[in-house]
């Protein structure tokens, strides 16, 4: 008798595994739909910076997820001290960004 309650327990816990894998495959699903189909759209030609979400995050319909910010209209005032100015490259773009983080928190 306490075979027969083993075998179904076993086919129970078996049953409810594989009920909890195909609820998580048909959300798999649902997940990769809804990313092939999504569209990202900005209002205006520019360089979208601070992204409001994570690597692995979900976002929702409508949710903004960066800003977007026209660079040909920001201006940066920057001081240095002069022993410092001719190693800097003021091409660069990582330099550049930087300025702008220090002149948003300021």
């Amino acid at each position: 008798m306490n075979g027969l309650f083993d075998e179904y327990a076993a086919s129970f816990a078996f049953d409810a595994a594989a009920a909890q894998y195909n609820r998580a495959q048909a959300q798999l699903n649902l997940i990769e739909t809804q990313l092939a189909n999504t569209v990202i759209i900005s209002p205006i030609d520019g360089t979208a910076t601070r992204p409001a979400f994570s690597v692995r995050d979900v976002v929702q319909p409508s949710q903004t997820i960066l800003a977007v910010n026209n660079l040909d209209k920001v201006r940066v005032t920057a001081n240095f001290e002069e022993t410092k100015v001719g190693r800097i490259d003021f091409t660069s773009i990582p330099i550049f960004l930087m300025f702008l983080r220090i002149i948003r928190n300021n």
